[in-house]
């Protein structure tokens, strides 16, 4: 039992940050390039035309730039990573439709939230908040008019 307790802890803690209690508040737009701008802690976006994905933990601040189907979970043969008891195996895909990014949850055991809402499968906007776990990922596409 020691170990479930010490999960949720760390759980609890990755939902305490910054970020979490403006999630709770309906997000539009502009409330989202708030929230990317503080999660960036006075770092810059990618100067790169195109789809991003920061991802954002204690130790790593990381962008990715999207350009064609990527999955995301624990295993190594995902084309991101993430090192989480919290994260499946495979936990999720984003897919690039028509120029347009969904993200697609195909039943991963804590789910994938995107503004605080749990989504299986949903179409992202510039500035979303995804929750994988105990982890953070903003998506910022500046191909858009919604420009940050």
């Amino acid at each position: 039992m020691k170990n479930l307790d010490e999960l949720q802890q760390r759980l609890k803690e990755a939902y305490k940050s910054p970020i979490t209690p403006l999630l709770e508040k309906p997000c539009n737009v502009k409330s989202r390039i708030d929230l990317v701008r503080q999660a960036l802690d006075g770092k810059s976006l990618p100067s790169k035309i195109g789809a991003h994905l920061l991802i954002k933990t204690k130790a790593l601040h990381e962008w990715h730039s999207l350009t064609r189907t990527v999955t995301i979970g624990a295993d190594a043969t995902n084309d991101i990573v993430l090192n989480s008891t919290f994260v499946s195996r495979i936990h999720c895909r984003l897919d690039c439709i028509e120029g347009n990014w969904q993200l697609h949850d195909p039943g991963s055991r804590n789910g994938t939230y995107v503004n605080n809402i749990r989504k299986t499968n949903v179409l992202l906007a510039s500035g979303d908040l995804i929750m994988i776990g105990d982890i953070t990922l903003i998506f910022v596409d500046n191909t858009t008019s919604e420009r940050l």
